[in-house]
């Protein structure tokens, strides 16, 4: 008899969802139907397609009243069920025995021949309702597929909704839908998704039957309507974020002159900019909004399909061809959603997950060379790369793998880099899994800056070479799981870990004199594991009037550890050392905690205003040092200044945080000093605003956009001296890190974008100013209040120019001739003279002055502008090659030190295919 039941209780079940497919004709009459209310009215819905009615419960009642049954599936299920006021026979008896069905399946036995219906109310209650009371409203079926109007690829991922009717869907890999229980007549449907352009469609929808459409959905064309993520940690219209956010197209990316992705940095996004600054080519400093700290630690947050990137020197080692798409968000209004260290904002990192079909092989490999005045050959320069991707039913896979090496263009600073990369989606239903991985192995040559070999009188080993590599190994893993039952609901949930460790080897003596036999080796790790849970709703509490909440918790981990050792051999022979030293950095732990809130209201699709708090609390913190709160504020305004131009003013204000670094609370010992521990050390925090506007022409044509910010960083942490050594005591140095300074910076940027036929431009220009305001009377360094923080450029500008012109070598081919040319303009910046200082002090050349300081050898670097240009012509609509030639002048000046020159006019020519 229990299977009897069960298999019952399935079947009518399973002949509910394929009638309810094709309207209510042809439904069991003796069933329970499902309905759901429409405007005021009731349409036939499919309960496969209703989360709430796939709760899995267990249905055993022996002789008990039906209303009893549906109290216990109520509670089961934690659905609150509601009976109209005619509904009779609710004190039947009924039995049944089953375990694990759906709810749909348990009513749909329960109710059976009874002539009752089940209707899901606006406040997802069910409602049991005589069948003579129901008001049954025409409905059919939609179904479609969404394809790239470009590359009629289909896209997954695509939020389809009717409007004023509360039914969304999302198409699946294949870019298939389906809408079920669309009301009858002519309904107009919606198309949304990340890089697209928002699309309407008019349909007319007949009772009981199914229509088919088919949907070229453009790449966005109006950038206020592009979808974003930075702006919040969810799908987001451009036109709803309160914060400049600046968005890299794949096409952007993967341009013939650029071959780092640490490059794209270079001019062409307002409000940050990368300056070289080692002969090692092993990436840029990069500087957003000016300094908010008075080291060169990175303050941009980095994450890579959601896992956080425990440094920002590790953008340079991304292989560019695996990424497809990246988002930067500037200023301290990202803390408040994306935690610490986020200070100059966050950059967000998709990678490629692959694209429905069968497996297919791309990939690139090139040869180039670079002029340098430092060596006596020229360097070559070598790039492979391949990437194996597909899909089927339900998922995606991209995996893939490179090999790089660089010539030095200063003696010994060669690099040479092996990677790989892997990246799959899972899409069933309402669910999206994702897995990433990364690894990446550099070997870098430690270079001596050439301006240092003056000091070799003083400092044998400038005049040698360092015969030391350093090995970078970063590793990265991934996943995220998403459930999105609809439109309304979002969460999020990803975990993931990165490994880092630096090796450095002296792999022989450096000869530096004639008893130099030292070889010498470093370790230094980083793992950090990390987990962010997050939840959207978005309601339309009225017409007019939207709300979209975001919930978060963000808890990170991270290990830290040094080794360090000398090895003297005086046999000259390594596997024999007689004698040495070494250090040995105790293991420094951080945990970090944070939670969040933001709430952003439209009203009437023109107004939006943003409001959001963030607690975090970080084990650097000093002991006496709770908790930090990270509030964020915002408003946009939509203006339509006719019908193909929209302005949006916007105005933000946020405060950033960036906790002490490892090991700087706590105190410490060495040979050298005595660190004492500070309770009271606080997080260096900075808060301020930025107001501005964006233009849209021409739906995406020509976009402008203009930012002022102000912003004031405080409590900058540096380390101060309590007392000096004292030799006659024998005693060490005693020093203590503490909150001594605050700076502030503000400036201007502008950026336009344009796309004019065959031509497209991208250009920024950015003013900065960035200054101390206050130092503590315990700071020693050589700063003063009103002086400019090194190394930041008051100036920078930049931009690429692109033409897409038909191929000059095979007219048939479906892809263009892409002729690029760039250029690059940062400004004068005060930096350092270590150089001329030393000189100085030791008699090696002239002072400046008869009482020499340090800040005499604080020189103005000038300013400079350096061309780029790049063309890949398609062979066919496989293969293409590529030419690449940066710094077209050849300037090797330095631009972070003078010492430090940068890479001469670099040549790179390739092909590409498969793409």
């Amino acid at each position: 008899m229990k299977g009897l039941s069960v298999f019952l209780a399935l079947s009518l079940s399973a002949t509910s969802l394929v009638t309810a497919q094709v309207g209510t004709v042809g439904m069991d009459a003796r069933g329970p139907h499902f309905f759901s209310r429409v405007g005021g009215r009731m349409v036939t819905i499919e309960p496969a397609r209703v989360s709430l009615l796939g709760v899995r419960v267990d249905a055993r009642f022996e002789d008990v009243t039906l209303r009893d049954a549906l109290r216990s599936l109520s509670v089961q299920s934690k659905m609150q069920f509601a009976f109209s006021r005619d509904v009779a026979g609710l004190d039947r008896r009924v039995r049944m025995d089953a375990r694990g069905l759906t709810l749909a399946a348990a009513l749909t036995e329960l109710l059976f021949d009874k002539d009752l219906d089940v209707v899901i109310t606006t406040d997802n209650r069910l409602a049991i309702v005589t069948r003579a009371h129901r008001e049954i409203v025409p409905a059919g079926t939609i179904r479609g597929t969404v394809v790239d109007s470009a590359s009629r690829a289909p896209v997954a991922g695509v939020t389809v909704s009717v409007l004023g009717a509360q039914i969304r869907t999302r198409t699946q890999i294949d870019g298939q839908f389906t809408l079920v229980g669309v009301p009858a007549g002519t309904q107009t449907i919606e198309l949304q998704r990340l890089g697209y352009r928002r699309v309407t469609r008019a349909v007319d929808v007949l009772d009981g039957q199914t229509t088919t459409i088919d949907v070229a959905l453009p790449q966005t064309a109006s950038t206020l309507d592009e979808m974003i993520v930075a702006g919040t940690v969810v799908e987001t219209r451009r036109r709803e974020t309160p914060v400049p956010v600046a968005v890299i197209e794949e096409e952007q990316i993967h341009t013939p002159s650029r071959t780092r992705l640490d490059q794209m940095f270079r001019g062409d996004i307002p409000g940050i900019i990368g300056i070289e600054g080692s002969p090692n080519q092993s990436g840029t400093y990069l500087f957003v909004r000016g300094r908010a700290s008075l080291d060169l630690e990175n303050l941009v947050k980095v994450y890579v399909d959601g896992v956080e990137l425990p440094t920002t020197a590790l953008i340079s080692s991304l292989d560019m061809q695996n990424v497809e798409r990246m988002e930067l968000l500037r200023g301290p209004q990202a803390t408040t959603i994306y935690g610490s260290d986020a200070s100059g904002g966050v950059l967000l990192i998709f990678t490629k997950s692959g694209a429905l079909g069968g497996p297919r092989l791309s990939g690139s490999a090139s040869i180039g060379t670079s002029a340098s005045n430092f060596v006596s050959h020229s360097p070559v320069t070598t790039e492979d790369r391949l990437t194996l991707s597909g899909g089927g039913q339900g998922f995606t896979y991209s995996v893939g793998g490179s090999l790089l090496s660089s010539g030095a263009y200063v003696e010994q600073g060669d690099i040479r880099e092996a990677g790989f990369n892997g990246r799959a989606t899972f899409l069933q239903g309402p669910f999206r899994f994702s897995l990433t991985s990364m690894y990446s192995n550099r070997v870098i040559g430690m270079a001596n800056p050439p301006g240092f070999k003056v000091l070799a009188p003083l400092v044998p080993e400038y005049g040698v070479s360092q015969n030391t590599d350093f090995t970078t190994t970063n590793q990265l893993l991934g996943a995220s799981a998403t459930y999105a039952p609809d439109e309304r609901w979002q969460t999020s949930l990803t975990v993931g870990w990165n490994g880092i460790s630096d090796r450095g080897q002296r792999y022989k003596p450096r000869r530096a004199s004639p008893g130099d036999t030292t070889y010498s080796m470093s370790l230094e790790t980083l793992d950090q594991l990390s987990a962010r849970l997050n939840s959207t709703l978005s309601v339309r509490p009225s017409p007019g009037l939207t709300s979209t909440t975001t919930g978060g918790i963000e808890l990170a981990r991270g290990a830290s550890g040094f080794l360090g050792a000398d090895f003297y051999d005086r046999a000259t022979d390594f596997q024999q050392p007689v004698e040495g030293t070494s250090f040995v950095s105790p293991e420094q732990l951080t945990n970090n905690q944070g939670y969040f809130a933001q709430e952003v209201l439209g009203v009437n699709d023109r107004i939006f205003l943003t409001g959001a708090l963030r607690v975090e609390h970080n084990s650097n913190f000093g002991a006496n040092e709770k908790v930090i709160w990270a509030p964020r504020a915002g408003v946009a305004y939509l203006i339509d200044l006719g019908s193909q131009a929209t302005l949006k003013p916007r105005a933000a204000f946020g405060t950033s945080l960036r906790p002490p670094r490892p090991g700087q609370t706590g105190g410490a010992a060495s040979p050298f000093f005595v660190q004492r521990a500070n309770p009271n050390l606080r997080p260096e925090v900075q808060h301020g605003f930025d107001a501005g506007f964006d233009l849209d022409l021409e739906k995406g044509a020509l976009s402008l956009e203009a930012t002022y910010f102000n912003q004031t960083a405080k409590d900058l942490i540096d380390q101060t001296v309590l007392s000096y050594a004292d030799p006659a005591k024998g005693t060490s140095n005693i020093t203590q890190y503490q909150n001594l300074g605050k700076v502030g910076n503000r400036g201007l940027e502008l950026g336009v974008r344009s796309r004019l036929g065959i031509a497209e431009l991208t250009a920024s220009y950015t003013y900065t100013k960035s200054d101390v305001k206050s130092l503590s009377s315990a700071y020693q360094g050589l700063l003063i209040p009103g002086d400019e923080l090194l190394y930041v450029p008051r100036h920078t500008a930049g931009g690429t120019l692109a033409f897409d012109l038909p191929s000059f070598m095979n007219r048939r081919t479906h892809r263009a001739t892409r002729l690029e040319l760039g250029a690059t303009y940062i400004g004068s910046r005060r930096t350092e003279d270590p150089v001329g200082f030393v000189s100085c002090l030791y008699k090696l050349a002239p002072c400046i002055d008869d009482t020499p300081s340090q800040r005499d050898y604080w020189p103005s670097l000038p300013g400079f502008v350096k061309l780029r240009a790049g063309v890949t012509q398609p062979v066919n609509d496989r293969l293409a090659v590529f030419l690449n030639v940066d710094n077209l002048s050849n300037r090797q000046d330095g631009e972070l030190l003078k010492e430090s020159p940068s890479r001469g006019r670099a040549i790179l020519f390739g092909a590409r295919f498969g793409e």
